[in-house]
Order: structure tokens, then C-alpha cells, then sequence
């Protein structure tokens, strides 16, 4: 089930920072961005998969 997680940031002059390491309820093994999509990706699954969005 899908629920919302507070980000705490770190930020100055040069930006934003958030650390997730501690957060998140699973261990992190894979991180990507995508940023600006312009068409459908993926189009597959995972058999074994928890995501952040």
C-alpha cells in the first residue's frame, strides 16, 4: 500500500539535499532518475520490486 514519506532536506546556496538512507523501510539496491520523459518507458515488471516515488 502506497503512503506518503517526509524528506528531510539539507539546503544552502549551492541547493537542496535529501538523505534517504535511513528513511526508507527496505534496503536501497538500484537508483535512477528520470527526468522529462517524452514517451512510455519500461512497458515490463518486476516479479520482486518496492519502489519510492
Amino acid at each position: 500500500m502506497a503512503h506518503l514519506v517526509d524528506l528531510p532536506s539539507h539546503a544552502d546556496a549551492r541547493g537542496r539535499l535529501c538523505v534517504l538512507e535511513k528513511i526508507v523501510p527496505f534496503p536501497i539496491r538500484r537508483v535512477y532518475f528520470i527526468r522529462t520523459p517524452t514517451g512510455v518507458r519500461g512497458g515490463h515488471r518486476h516479479k520482486k520490486n518496492r519502489q519510492l516515488m
